[in-house]
């Protein structure tokens, strides 16, 4: 697999379980503040994921989980991309 690949596999896996932990039952999401110190270092982890993204020749992911409440099985689910 080219770095390429891995990387923006990587950008996408982040960014699913982000957008997923958000959606937690009972996750409460702080907004973020409307202003902020600018980070050179974000900037650039950005950019590389963005240009990644962009270069990749092909792309694919796969997850699975299961919601369990008090201990029992709710509901599993995979996503395939």
């Amino acid at each position: 697999m080219h770095a390429r690949s891995i990387s923006a596999v990587l950008a996408l896996v982040l960014a699913v379980a982000g957008a997923a932990a958000a959606l937690t039952i009972g996750v409460e999401v702080t907004p973020a503040p409307t202003k902020f110190r600018d980070d050179p270092a974000a900037h650039a982890i950005y950019d590389t994921v963005l240009q990644a993204m962009q270069q990749a020749e092909a792309l694919s992911w796969k997850s699975a989980y299961t919601l369990a409440v008090d201990g029992q099985e709710q509901k599993a689910c995979t996503y395939r991309i």
